[in-house]
């Protein structure tokens, strides 16, 4: 087995600590470039996403309610309300509002109406409309994609090590959220920890 190596060391992003450990040896100058990608694609995910940030896309759409097409908005999404179907409406997109309502995140200033939780959608109607050109809410709720933000963008990173740079034995950790390969075709061995007992 070789050794292993933390690609990247506790690099803050989207409210987590993550970590990369790599498993197989790679060129110096290939660690820099995966690095460098990376952390732009960190930087970036967080700048254009985030609910926080009042700049960000997902603002943008929150409050215009169309925006141009943005390729992984739109992919957030529509793995957003395909989870909302096959949950039976346990997993929804559409919270943000009634997250500032209990005092996470600041107060919706869009000046839409708000909707009582008992009136979301039916799972039958859609919520967001999407084409080649357009992103389009429906309805007066806004998004948070705190329910699957992290995640779609740990397996983006994830693809990116597998099929543009061919890593093949990587662990990815995001606070919990995590993608692992293998270890010279053994398991990898993850840890738990007791969030009382430490």
């Amino acid at each position: 087995m070789s050794e292993s190596f933390l690609l990247l060391d506790g690099y803050e992003a989207l409210g987590t600590t993550l970590y990369l450990e790599v498993f197989e040896v790679l060129l110096e100058e290939k660690n820099e470039i995966i690095r460098s990608e990376i952390t732009m694609l960190l930087t970036s995910f967080g700048a254009q996403y985030s609910r926080f940030k009042k700049d960000s896309l997902l603002n943008e759409l929150n409050t215009k309610r169309s925006i141009s097409y943005d390729e992984h908005l739109a992919k957030m999404l529509t793995l957003g309300e395909e989870a909302y179907i096959q949950s039976d409406g346990n997993f929804n997109l559409f919270v943000k509002d009634a997250l500032e309502q209990k005092g996470y995140g600041e107060k919706n200033d869009t000046g839409l109406a708000q909707e009582n939780e008992n009136t979301l959608p039916s799972k039958e109607n859609k919520r967001v409309v999407i084409t080649r050109d357009t992103i389009t809410l429906l309805g007066n709720l806004s998004v948070d994609l705190g329910g699957i933000g992290k995640e779609y963008l740990i397996d983006h990173i994830a693809s990116l090590l597998k099929n543009t740079y061919q890593v093949e034995q990587f662990l990815l950790n995001g606070g919990g959220d995590m993608y692992a390969t293998h270890f010279s075709g053994a398991g990898i061995e993850v840890y738990m920890q007791h969030p009382e007992k430490s």
